[in-house]
């Protein structure tokens, strides 16, 4: 009954075009069932699966020129949800990761799984719980600090480097859980690779949020106001039309792709 009350106020409260909308729950043989709008495309996970397996070559001449680019439409996107999450409801996250970010074929993206968030009283009041996905924690959460809003920050960051680049930007093969907590905290911060790819701006708006420190990460409100956000004088409207549009040429793309797979294993069989 509790965790029907609990969402019941995530109907009422979390109200955003960036935040996943809940319909409603309801309790049935002994389990609760969510009912959530579709985002049909899947997860920010699934987009960096799908260029992953084409190798970020095998584009058209389109995907390319906007490759980086896209990655703007999706992150403005989830920084206003976020904002919304951190000023207006002085909460914390605390799970982070492609697969909390889903995107439907219009190219609306929402940040979704608040199961673990936990809303605080004060802006300023710091956590202490250990909580989330451990690949995408910030380092204080890491070795058990307190933590506050900005812990969310260095998760973005994170994602942003692997939506870039297709990888995530620490070593974790092979490694157990101490080794890699004690990799992240000894190890520089991640950055994007510096190889003309990517424009300064996005390379200074990556250190922003993957500073070790919390305190020198840039908060929301910040990180809205920089400079690689604030390049594109564009209407949000503009911005979710052309995302839609490379989610468009992006699904042909693969299909074209994975029929090109099938027909070169069949013609390998013959």
């Amino acid at each position: 009954h509790q965790m029907l009350n609990d969402f019941k106020v995530l109907l009422t409260q979390y109200t955003h075009p960036n935040l996943i909308t809940c319909f409603g729950a309801y309790y049935e043989e002994g389990t609760i069932k969510i009912i959530l709008e579709l985002m049909d495309f899947g997860s920010i996970r699934n987009l960096i699966d799908m260029l992953k397996e084409i190798n970020y070559c095998y584009l058209s001449k389109i995907l390319c020129n906007q490759k980086y680019q896209y990655h703007f439409f999706i992150l403005k996107q989830l920084l206003k949800g976020l904002e919304f999450l951190h000023k207006e409801r002085h909460q914390v996250h605390r799970d982070i990761k492609p697969e909390n970010i889903l995107i439907n074929k219009r190219g609306n993206v929402k940040l979704t799984d608040f199961g673990i968030s936990k809303q605080l009283e004060k802006t300023q009041q710091l956590c202490m719980t250990y909580v989330g996905t451990t690949l995408y924690m910030s380092p204080e959460r890491l070795i058990g600090n307190q933590y506050g809003l900005r812990s969310d920050i260095w998760s973005v960051g994170l994602v942003i480097i692997e939506l870039a680049t297709g990888l995530y930007p620490y070593d974790v093969k092979n490694k157990s859980i101490v080794q890699f907590v004690s990799n992240i905290l000894q190890s520089k911060e991640p950055t994007l690779p510096d190889n003309g790819k990517y424009s300064a701006a996005l390379m200074d708006f990556v250190k922003k949020c993957v500073a070790k420190e919390q305190k020198d990460r840039l908060d929301i409100s910040d990180l809205l106001k920089h400079e690689w956000i604030t390049q594109y004088n564009m209407a949000d409207d503009k911005q979710i039309n052309l995302l839609q549009q490379y989610l468009q040429h992006l699904e042909l793309s693969y299909y074209q792709f994975k029929q090109a797979q099938a027909q070169q294993a069949e013609e390998q069989q013959q």
